[in-house]
């Protein structure tokens, strides 16, 4: 890039789904300020968010909110994302809690 931080992006209007096609990791972005439910909405794992600092709780909060705000579709499709075998897997080596995969939707039998 040119030199410009994701705080610098962020502070000139693009959004966490952009800065993550540009190769911004989730660490850069929590640190620009962007929120949880943005990192998420923007195709970051749940594993992402545990590695750049976020708690459960941030994580669980995050899921309630953008399952009121988010179509049903696109719930079901972060949903989808992380409990797949591989995911589910990954989340539990970074800690992640079986609540918080419960909240993303995975059945104890996915867990």
């Amino acid at each position: 890039n040119a030199g410009f931080s994701a705080e610098d992006l962020k502070k000139a209007g693009f959004t966490a789904g952009e800065l993550k096609s540009a190769g911004f990791s989730a660490d850069d972005l929590k640190k620009s300020g962007f929120t949880p439910a943005d990192l998420l909405e923007a195709g970051y794992t749940t594993a992402d968010l545990k590695k750049a600092g976020f708690t459960d709780n941030d994580i669980a909060k995050a899921l309630d909110q953008l399952k009121s705000t988010l179509s049903p579709a696109a719930y079901a499709k972060l949903q989808k994302n992380d409990c797949s075998v591989n995911s589910v897997q990954k989340a539990h080596q970074q800690k992640i809690s079986a609540s918080v995969m419960r909240k993303m939707g995975c059945s104890a039998a996915q867990l």
